[in-house]
């Protein structure tokens, strides 16, 4: 299994094209997508933006400035690095965006399919959440917990 860890970008620093970034929402969880170049993500909407609107999900693709938001972005990395190219990882997540746009109601799911997997997915090829898998199993606690940790 990969281990992952991350590198806060500063001010000075460019972001790398198929990257797996995430930032910090009010919420209390982070929100995450692939940075595909030029200024633009492909995330998967949930909840980032209408806790209560989820049915209208979608994978889709935004400025970099609208998906950070106020927040500072981090850059989630893997090791050993992933199999696929960058872009592979890009042509992935761009893949979900047309199957997306295609579906007629959203196929996100908080626990199951939420924007960590869609990420974590786009870069490894698997569905996981560490977040997700942290509320499963110790609650809304378990997702401080790993935000403390993390």
């Amino acid at each position: 299994m990969a281990e992952i860890s991350l590198r806060s970008i500063l001010p000075d620093r460019r972001l790398r094209v198929a990257s797996h970034i995430r930032v910090w929402r009010p919420l209390g969880y982070y929100h995450h997508g692939i940075y595909i170049g030029r200024y633009e993500v492909i995330h998967f909407s949930g909840l980032s933006t209408n806790l209560a609107d989820k049915a209208q999900a979608r994978i889709i693709r935004a400025p970099l400035q609208e998906f950070a938001g106020a927040s500072k972005i981090e850059v989630v990395e893997y090791e050993p690095p992933p199999t696929f190219s960058r872009d592979e990882i890009v042509a992935r997540a761009n893949e979900r965006v047309s199957e997306s746009e295609q579906l007629d109601k959203s196929d996100y799911h908080v626990f199951l399919r939420n924007c960590e997997h869609f990420a974590t997915w786009c870069v490894t090829g698997k569905w996981k959440s560490k977040q997700a898998g942290a509320v499963v199993l110790g609650g809304l606690s378990g997702l401080l917990f790993h935000h403390l940790i993390d």
